[in-house]
This record gives structure tokens, sequence and C-alpha cells, in this order.
């Protein structure tokens, strides 16, 4: 990946834009989400990347789906038992539609986050959210970076 011009990244985006609906079209549900973020990463530069969906109840997020890419199974499991603590939740859910970007390493961030990061080699996360209006169910995409 390098870096573009305007005009570059514009036509960069829009053939993202056509191959993620190719792949919608051709790609079966369940192996949907693992395609799509490895062409993402091909256009922008993660390592990592958690994409969900989940209802928020009482204040926090009940994951109904989730799909890791390049993060351990544990991840979930190690993430859920810090949820309450994890700034981005209250972040990303005061602005949906707004990307909030954390650094996982950044003590005022809380030190559950730090431990997170931490354990699984994380640096910072970008994470984006949409609301479905009817169902108020919220679908999250979260890319990460290693330190450095």
């Amino acid at each position: 990946m390098s870096h573009l011009d305007p005009p570059g990244l514009l036509q960069a985006f829009s053939t993202l834009t056509l191959d993620l609906q190719r792949l919608a079209q051709h790609q079966e549900i369940e192996h949907f989400q693992h395609h799509a973020l490895a062409r993402l990463s091909q256009l922008l530069a993660f390592d990592s990347a958690w994409w969900g969906r989940s209802a928020v109840i009482e204040g926090l997020p009940q994951e109904h789906s989730s799909c890791l890419y390049h993060l351990p199974p544990g991840y979930l499991v190690d993430w859920q038992s810090i949820r309450h603590l994890d700034v981005t939740v209250g972040r990303v859910h005061a602005t949906p539609g707004q990307a909030v970007i954390v650094d996982m390493r950044d003590p005022d961030n809380g030190s559950a986050l730090n431990w997170l990061g931490q354990r699984h080699g994380l640096g910072e996360l970008l994470c984006v959210i949409h609301i479905d209006p009817q169902t108020h169910l919220s679908h999250h995409l979260t890319l990460y970076r290693k330190p450095g």
C-alpha cells in the first residue's frame, strides 16, 4: 500500500466499493466479513480488526455476532471482562457514524484498556458504529494497529 494523491485515492475507494459490492453478491454470508476486511486492508493500514453487531443493554454492548480478523478467539472473552471500563464504548455511542481513535497505551484511557492492548499487542484503535434505526442494534467496526 502506498500513499495516493487525491485522484488516486478516489479511484482506490471507488474500486474498493465495487469490490465490496461484488463480495456481497458472491460470498456466502459467513465468509463475507473476513473477505471484506482482507480487501479493506489493501487500502487502509491496520493489523487486525473486529466487526460485530450488538444490542446495548443497561449501557453495555451484548454481542450478537463477531468477526475477528487477525485476533485470537480469546480476544472477545478478554474484552467482555473489561467492557464496562472501555472508554471506546461511550465515545462511539456518543457520536454514531463518526470514527473515534483511542490509544490503548495511554493511561488516561484506563488500566483495563491498557491491559487489553498489552495482552494482545495492540497500540491504538479506530472504531465506528452504526445504530440500525429499526432494530436499535449497533454494528461496529474496529481497526487495530500494533504499537510503534
